[in-house]
């Protein structure tokens, strides 16, 4: 399919504040059983041509570098790949990136998340736009049975300690992420896994709830049965509002169902580790996803 960006079909939102957001590789290689890329329709990875990347980002950078020398755009890119840097195909984007940087000034920032394998490759690719990714070393948990029930692998934990100190010599930031309430996981384990990562040293830490996604296996009724998942109901955090519609004012909001209970993690425990998530100081963790717990509302059974 053509390029909506080179085609001009989404001009008209670059004056609007919006982010330019593509893809460069679609699907993923690992087989998490909490993500809906987890299946096996996503374990085949399609590479765009290099020659369509790079003229859709030439094409975003010489539209945006008026608006944001202006002050009327975001200084950012969000690519939605799964494992950006994995492949040989990311270095070169990422020295398209570093023209685009230098012919427009633009992206400053670029919101992507990083291989979980093929660290050098990954350092390689990051190396040349200094500054501008974040490198992942996103664990979910450090947990060997926790990961193991949801079927990840992550890298071993002395590689893990050296993201950080890698992403330094390659001038990026490093990040983690951790998922509260996967299967076979408990506040001990939980706490455990933070204390593993700050000790790592990374600047960030991430934290998120399991969400129930449709379509991902961790979504069937045999899956919540096996492992005792309890859920509850919330407003996905930002996705409300009030809008006028033919002439009507509509209220709207939409729902995610997330994991709060299970076996070895009491409802209690489960809020104990979301206080301590959301109260931790800045220059340690990110805002946690959601500053309110979920609804109270009854479990609903899967849609």
């Amino acid at each position: 399919m053509p390029s909506p960006y080179t085609a001009g079909l989404l001009d008209q939102f670059f004056e609007r504040g919006g982010v330019p957001t593509i893809t460069t590789t679609r699907g993923c290689p690992f087989g998490c059983n909490f993500c809906t890329e987890g299946q096996d329709y996503f374990s085949k990875v399609a590479k765009r041509p290099r020659a369509e990347v790079e003229a859709e980002l030439h094409y975003i950078g010489r539209r945006l570098a008026p608006l944001v020398q202006a002050g009327t755009a975001r200084n950012e890119l969000l690519i939605t790949d799964s494992n950006f840097g994995m492949f040989p195909e990311d270095k070169h984007t990422c020295q398209v990136l570093a023209e685009c940087q230098k012919l427009y000034g633009w992206p400053r920032v670029v919101n992507v998340t990083t291989g979980k394998s093929q660290r050098e490759r990954v350092l390689e690719a990051v190396a040349q736009v200094p500054g501008t990714i974040s490198l992942s070393g996103s664990v979910q948990s450090l947990d060997t049975d926790v990961l193991a029930a949801v079927q990840r692998k992550n890298i071993s934990a002395a590689k893990m300690m050296e993201i950080a100190l890698q992403s330094a010599q390659a001038g990026a930031q490093s990040y983690s992420e951790v998922i509260l309430a996967l299967p076979d996981d408990s506040k001990k384990k939980h706490f455990d896994t933070l204390r593993g990562l700050m000790d790592a040293r990374f600047d960030r830490l991430n934290m998120f709830q399991l969400t129930l996604l449709p379509s991902s296996e961790m979504y069937a009724p045999a899956y919540r049965k096996r492992w005792g998942l309890g859920t509850k109901w919330r407003v996905i955090p930002r996705c409300f509002g009030r809008y006028t519609v033919l002439g009507e004012e509509v209220r709207a909001a939409e729902l995610d169902e997330v994991c709060v209970e299970l076996p070895t993690l009491s409802y209690e425990d489960y809020r104990e580790c979301r206080v301590m998530e959301c109260s931790s100081p800045p220059s340690t963790t990110a805002a946690c996803s959601a500053r309110s717990s979920p609804s109270s509302a009854p479990t609903r059974s899967p849609r």
